[in-house]
């Protein structure tokens, strides 16, 4: 970007959302060298291009409960961490977290790696020089039996869906101001991504005409917000493990 002649070749950044897998915080995860990027250049589109659940064996740390503190992959033993694919709901806080994060930093666009799996997270193909091998299951946003001709969704498409439904091209962040309301509403710092506290996000459509508020509450119980827009307010009961999107036009 530094080189007159190359910059202005660049449309976009794109990057990859690995810097943590496992046991992660959003230090950890280096969003502000994304917000760093676009603050220099805030012209220019911002991509998170790829990130997943994927099994690397290249960390040591990730073999022994010892060492677990310091693991940042995914482990592969099933008794260190839940086995992949993971069907719980509340799987999708950690990743809900993470499209907020993200989407904070300056990014506009948000892809998750593998749309459709089996059951068992394949198929997949051998990479033995990157420790890639028969074990390399890993999760996707839907995962189909085709003997039953069935499928099951994880908890990531859930929030997926709401960003994807209600926050449309075109869209602009707008500030948010969050303050202590009910019992944990202010998200704690320094711990795992999506476990704890209230995160939301609100954006101004294209058309500059209509509002939609993302509020996610991490919280394992149910927790009371008051939403503040141009002299009105609501109250929002969110159920615990949760994301709610609301959405009103702005009146002039």
């Amino acid at each position: 970007m530094a080189h007159a002649n190359a910059s202005k070749y660049m449309d976009h950044f794109a990057y990859h959302g690995y810097d943590c897998q496992f046991n992660c915080t959003k230090e950890m995860n280096m969003y502000s060298k994304i917000g760093g990027v676009h603050a220099q250049w805030p012209d220019k589109d911002i991509i998170m291009a790829e990130v997943c659940y994927a099994y690397n064996g290249d960390d040591p740390n990730c073999t022994s409960a010892k060492t677990m503190k310091n693991c940042t992959d995914w482990p592969r033993n099933h008794s260190l961490a839940p086995a992949l694919p993971r069907f719980d709901f509340v799987d999708g806080r950690i990743w809900g977290s993470r499209i907020m994060s993200d989407l904070e930093a300056g990014t506009g666009g948000w892809i998750y790696w593998n749309l459709i799996l089996d059951m068992e997270g394949g198929p997949f193909q051998y990479s033995p020089e990157h420790a890639d091998d028969a074990e390399n299951l890993q999760q996707a946003v839907v995962h189909v039996d085709p003997k039953a001709g069935t499928y099951r969704l994880v908890g990531l498409f859930w929030y997926l869906a709401h960003f994807a439904r209600f926050v449309r091209p075109g869209a602009v962040r707008i500030g948010t101001t969050v303050e202590a309301y009910g019992h944990h509403a202010q998200p704690v710092a320094n711990l795992p991504e999506g476990t704890t506290g209230v995160e939301i996000m609100a954006f101004v459509d294209a058309s500059g005409s209509a509002i939609c508020l993302q509020l996610l509450n991490h919280n394992n119980a149910g927790e009371s917000v008051e939403v503040k827009y141009g002299g009105q307010r609501a109250i929002f009961d969110l159920p615990a493990v949760s994301i709610t999107s609301a959405s009103w036009n702005i009146v002039v």
